[in-house]
C-alpha cells in the first residue's frame, strides 16, 4: 500500500509540473500560477518525505528470531579476504559461480603507488592487467592469481564476468594508457585525468578459464 501511494504521489506531481509548464506561457492570471506554485513545492516535498519513508520502512522491516535480527531476509556470517598482498592496489572484483559449484573472481590489479614514494593510488593505472582467484567453498582461495589478460598498450580496468548458459565464460574489460607531453595524438580520443582510453574488448574461455586458454 504504500508504495501504490507513493506512486500516485508521484504521477500527481508530475502532472502538476507540466500544468505549470503549459500555464506559465498563456494568459493565464497570476494569483492561480502562484497557488499553483506553491501546491507543486508541497507536493515535491511529500514526495520526498515519502520515499525517505519508504527506505526507513524497509531497513527496519526486520523479523526478531530468538536473540537475532534478520533485516530484509539477509545476516552477516563473517568476513573473509579472498586476496591481499601488500605490494598490489586490487580493485573491482566481478564473481561468478560455474556449473561445477567452483567460484571465480576477477579483478585488476596494479602496483601498490606508496612502494615509489606516492601519496595515493589512482583509479587507473597504466600498469594494471586483470587476474583472477578461485574457491570451491568460499572461504578457502588460491593465494596466487591466475593472469586473465595484460593489455599490451596500457593498462586494464573493471573486469566483468559473465557466465553463458553453455559454460561460457566472457570477461569484458576497456584499457587506458598514458603518452609523454609531446606526443601528437590522432583524433577524436577521450581523456580524462593525464590517461588516455583505449577502447573496451572482451576475453572468453570455453574451458571453464583454465590456465593458459
Amino acid at each position: 500500500m504504500p508504495i501504490f501511494i507513493h506512486l500516485n504521489l508521484i504521477d500527481f506531481h508530475y502532472c502538476l509540473v507540466n500544468l505549470w509548464r503549459i500555464l506559465r506561457y498563456n494568459n493565464t492570471p497570476e494569483v492561480f500560477k502562484r497557488s499553483l506554485r506553491s501546491i507543486i513545492k508541497i507536493m515535491c516535498l511529500i514526495k520526498y518525505f515519502s520515499i525517505a519513508f519508504l527506505l526507513v520502512l524497509s531497513i527496519t522491516d526486520s523479523v526478531g528470531q530468538g536473540a537475532e535480527k534478520y533485516v530484509l531476509g539477509v545476516r552477516k556470517i563473517k568476513d573473509v579476504v579472498i586476496y591481499q598482498d601488500s605490494l598490489f592496489y586490487s580493485t573491482f572484483p566481478s564473481v561468478v559461480k560455474k556449473p561445477d559449484g567452483e567460484l571465480l573472481v576477477a579483478f585488476r590489479r596494479a602496483p601498490n603507488r606508496r612502494m615509489y614514494g606516492e601519496q595515493n593510488n589512482n583509479h587507473v593505472d597504466h600498469n594494471s592487467y586483470l587476474v583472477g582467484v578461485r574457491s570451491t567453498d568460499g572461504e578457502t582461495w588460491t593465494p596466487d592469481p591466475d593472469l586473465i589478460y595484460a593489455h599490451p598498450f596500457g593498462g586494464s580496468q573493471d573486469p566483468c564476468l559473465l557466465q553463458l548458459k553453455d559454460g561460457t565464460l566472457l570477461c569484458a574489460s576497456y584499457g587506458w594508457t598514458t603518452v609523454r607531453g609531446d606526443a601528437n595524438v590522432k583524433q577524436p580520443y577521450f581523456e580524462s585525468g593525464g590517461f588516455i582510453f583505449l577502447g573496451g574488448y572482451l576475453v572468453r574461455s570455453t574451458d571453464g578459464g583454465k590456465i593458459g586458454n
